[in-house]
């Protein structure tokens, strides 16, 4: 029995979007001795000054590049005295795509150098991107300023996919005239949307509190929603959305410690609305740190305002830098709002057990890995919330303590505090109290002050390099490969889980890939194809509901004669079987690997539309192929 590990294949489908592949091992000396080059064009002409930026390891945002550079007057860029690892080349020119791509985080290529390689010909062709324009009224006709409008991608299997546009990364919202614009969008099918989903009024400030979420043109339900085609560099117009208003109401109450009554000044407040209802309902939304509706008063009381009618919890949430409650937890406190202000309500603070331990580094003397270490609780209790959570950093010394727990079963985890993601290279070898293994987890008491813990990780320092070699059929432009490694060993696995754990790395236009900080050990290392995930021509749902990534062949895994599934229909595809090799790395070592995927091994699989999509890595098919030089 061990410590039961968050699945993190759902964990590696769910921020592939922010993570593609492994962060450089350590901070020691290494050679810079490699390069890469390359030609950006607007069609066939030379595009003199675009942003081109060098992203390495796992770091995904443009604000994380290693190097920025511009385009010279054939517009061909270069970057020098480059360290072997893994990089990502990202073009930065707002309102124009990649030629030939589906998704805007495919606007850049993955490569892979080695000591002293020469890359060259990493090449871009840039077309103008698609726009959307429209203007949001009420149902008096008049404009509604500073609304927010959400965006979706919808694939041909009716998978909808959150989709954030290159001019509203702060979030995209009307102007005085009630109107939106978002360019630089690649082809595809979009939905757009105004309002509060399922009219639940929102934690934050704005005139969506006054609207139920209503689709272009006027839909609340989503099946009725209508999809848009955009096409590169035209212009979908007059796409307008009149928003259905929306009776909103007040919960009002106190915040009290429920041992002695007595008021609780300064306690964040939060609400999620509650499927179900009643007392046995289910959260439908999680709390969230930093999401909350303000602090409650001198006398403890609290007000939320922009509640539509429904079922709904309210909350203290978790804030360890609050001195007030940061020992503590509440449970949930439910109520309906029926058409009236909720009032009375009270939220009752409970004092939280507190974890003591020490955290211990297995091999590697760098003190600089140790000062970022998170350790993270987890609770799964009997109460409403279901799950809590906390953390706390290490300090120089390895001690940490994390307080303010419910009752209940704790998991525990640690993660880089410069890196917080599930592949930072931190594993959990073991978890001991008082010098006994923890197979199954903590179980805490009201309370209870647990001591004597120690937690053992390592940070890995091998990588798996290969090669990934395909029979049996061409990748279409829509198909794009991807490899993990799986330890197999039950002796740790990546993002401070145990046992299991998925580590991925992209595979690039040559077919090479490398997967780093890998603890020493045994690895199921899998290859699988993966398709566009953005909608539109190509635009596929990520894994889907099956092991084989996504389909063979474009629009998203369609078979001829197959109909394209609508919004929230299911929808059948063949995908192309993955391929798994067993490999054995050492410490401080790289182990070669070569996989070979026949693209005619096909299984079925049936997906199902008017679900989130998983949004997919970055890399994929590239304009040209990069020729190297020894």
């Amino acid at each position: 029995m061990r410590f039961h590990p968050i699945s993190l294949l759902l964990v590696l489908l769910a921020v592939f979007v922010s993570v593609q592949a492994q962060t450089t091992p350590s901070p020691t000396v290494v050679s810079a001795t490699a390069s890469l080059a390359g030609q950006i064009k607007i069609g066939e002409t030379p595009a003199r000054g675009v942003s081109v930026a060098l992203i390495a390891g796992n770091r995904l945002q443009n604000t994380d590049a290693t190097t920025r550079i511009t385009t010279d007057a054939d517009g061909r860029y270069k970057f020098t005295n480059l360290a072997a690892g893994n990089y990502r080349v990202n073009v930065l020119s707002p309102g124009f795509i990649v030629f030939g791509t589906t998704d805007l985080v495919r606007n850049g290529q993955q490569v892979v150098l080695k000591d002293g390689e020469v890359v060259e010909r990493i090449d871009f062709m840039l077309t103008r991107g698609g726009v959307i324009t429209g203007k949001i009224i009420n149902t008096n006709n008049r404009p509604v300023i500073g609304e927010a409008v959400n965006i979706s991608t919808v694939d041909d299997a009716g998978q909808q996919t959150p989709f954030n546009p290159p001019n509203g990364t702060g979030g995209l919202r009307t102007d005085d005239r009630g109107v939106y614009r978002v360019y630089g969008l690649p082809p595809g099918r979009y939905l757009i949307s105004a309002g509060q989903r399922d009219g639940r009024g929102g934690p934050g400030f704005g005139a969506s509190r006054a609207y139920i979420r209503t689709f272009h043109p006027e839909a609340t339900d989503v099946s009725q929603a209508v999809p848009l085609t955009v096409e590169a560099g035209k212009e979908v117009s007059d796409v307008d959305i009149r928003l259905a208003s929306l009776e909103t109401f007040a919960a009002v109450g106190r915040v009290i410690e429920a041992e002695t009554g007595n008021p609780v000044i300064g306690a964040l407040i939060g609400h999620s609305s509650v499927r179900g209802g009643g007392a046995r309902g289910q959260m439908q939304m999680p709390p969230t740190p930093g999401s909350t509706d303000g602090a409650s008063s001198e006398d403890g009381t609290f007000r939320i305002e922009g509640l539509a009618r429904g079922s709904y919890s309210v909350y203290v949430v978790q804030d360890a830098q609050n001195l007030v409650t940061s020992e503590y937890y509440s449970e949930p406190t439910t109520f309906e709002i029926t058409g009236s202000d909720a009032t009375g309500l009270e939220i009752k603070l409970q004092r939280g057990a507190s974890l003591n331990g020490t955290v211990t580094l297995d091999g590697n003397p760098d003190p600089n890995i140790l000062a970022n270490v998170r350790v993270n609780a987890s609770v799964r209790g009997t109460g409403m919330g279901g799950r809590a959570s906390n953390s706390a950093t290490v300090a120089p010394s390895g001690l940490f303590r994390i307080s303010g727990l419910a009752p209940g079963r704790v998991s525990l985890g640690v993660n880089d505090a410069n890196n917080p993601g599930p592949f930072s290279g931190l594993q959990v070898l073991r978890i001991e109290k008082d010098g006994a293994e923890l197979q199954s987890g903590l179980e805490v008491a009201q309370g209870e002050q647990v001591t004597g813990l120690r937690i053992y990780i390592a940070y890995g320092t091998s990588s798996i390099r290969g090669v990934v070699r395909v029979e049996g059929g061409t990748l279409t432009p829509d198909l794009r490969l991807m490899v993990t490694a799986r330890r197999t060993d039950n002796a740790g696995s990546g993002g401070g889980g145990r046992g299991g754990g998925m580590m991925p790395g992209q595979v690039n236009t040559q077919g090479q890939f490398q997967i780093n900080q890998l603890v020493a050990g045994t690895y199921e290392v899998t290859v699988q194809t993966m398709n566009g995930g953005f909608g539109g021509p190509g635009g596929g749902g990520g894994f889907g509901g099956g092991p084989g990534g996504a389909g063979l062949g474009g629009r998203g895994g369609q078979q001829p004669g197959q109909q394209a599934g609508q919004v929230g229909q299911p929808v059948q595809q063949m995908r192309v079987a993955p391929v798994t090799q067993t490999v054995v790395v050492g410490n401080n070592a790289t182990q070669n690997v070569t996989l070979t995927l026949n693209l005619a091994n096909q299984v079925p699989v049936t997906t199902q539309g008017n679900q989130p999509g998983n949004r997919n890595p970055q890399g994929g098919p590239q304009n040209n192929p990069a020729r190297r030089r020894p």
